[in-house]
C-alpha cells in the first residue's frame, strides 16, 4: 500500500472530511498509534482509586505493541512506571492491589515502589549486577486536581492546557468530584476511534 498520506488543510473552514480508507486501513491505524497516541497525554484515573490501593496497572497504546504501564502511589508521591519486568518481560502487577514492593510472578524479581531493583532469586554473586537497566523505566505523568495523566513520549505541554481550564472554571469544586461506579455505565462501541471522537466533538446534538 505504500506510505499513507493525508493532506488536511490547517484552516478548518477549508478542511474536508477524512477519506474513507483512513477508517478501514490497518496502516492508518498503526500510523495513528505512532504519531498520535504514543505522543499524547491520556487521563488514566483519579486519586480516589488510591484510597484502597497503591498500584493501578493500565495499557497505553503504542506504535507496535501496546505498552503495559503502572501508576504507583509511593508515600504521598505518584509515579508512572513500566509494568514489564526487566528480566523476562512478564507483566509485574496484574490488578489493583496494595503492596509494599513490586514482585514479578514469573521468576520473583522484586522492585521497590519507585521502580528501583530490589532483589532477584538465584542471582547472588553475579558480577556487575544490578545496573540501571534492571530498574523499571519511568514514564511521564501529570497531576491536576484529582486527575492523573500519563504519556509515553509527550510533545505537548499539558500544564498550559489545564491552566487555561482553571482560568475558565476558577470556582469549580474539583475537590468534590468523585466517581460513583453504581451511577455510571461503560459502553464498548464497535467503531473506529476517530469516528467516535468526531461524533462527540461535532456539537450538532447540543441544541
Amino acid at each position: 500500500m505504500g506510505n499513507p498520506q493525508l493532506n488536511i488543510h490547517r484552516d478548518i473552514s477549508k478542511a474536508q472530511t477524512l477519506p474513507a480508507e483512513f477508517y478501514t486501513r490497518r496502516d492508518y491505524f498503526d500510523l495513528s498509534k505512532e504519531k498520535i497516541f504514543a505522543k499524547s497525554w491520556q487521563m488514566i484515573t483519579d486519586t480516589h482509586c488510591f484510597d484502597e490501593y497503591n498500584t493501578y496497572p493500565f495499557i497505553f497504546l503504542n506504535s507496535y505493541l501496546d505498552e503495559p504501564l503502572l501508576l504507583v502511589k509511593n508515600d504521598d508521591k505518584y509515579l508512572c512506571l513500566s509494568n514489564v519486568c526487566t528480566h523476562r518481560a512478564h507483566v509485574v502487577v496484574q490488578d489493583h492491589c496494595k503492596i509494599r514492593h513490586l514482585q514479578c510472578p514469573y521468576h520473583g524479581r522484586q522492585y521497590n515502589l519507585d521502580g528501583q531493583f530490589r532483589s532477584m532469586p538465584g542471582f547472588e554473586g553475579v558480577k556487575y549486577f544490578p545496573t540501571e537497566r534492571d530498574n523499571l523505566k519511568r514514564f511521564s505523568h501529570f497531576e491536576w486536581h484529582l486527575f492523573i495523566f500519563a504519556s509515553l513520549n509527550p510533545i505537548v505541554n499539558i500544564g498550559e492546557i489545564l491552566q487555561d481550564i482553571d482560568r475558565r472554571l476558577i470556582d469549580f469544586p474539583f475537590h468534590k468530584l468523585k466517581f460513583d461506579p453504581q451511577k455510571s455505565a461503560t459502553y464498548e462501541i464497535d467503531t473506529h476511534w476517530a469516528l467516535y471522537c468526531e461524533n462527540y466533538l461535532e456539537g450538532f446534538h447540543l441544541p
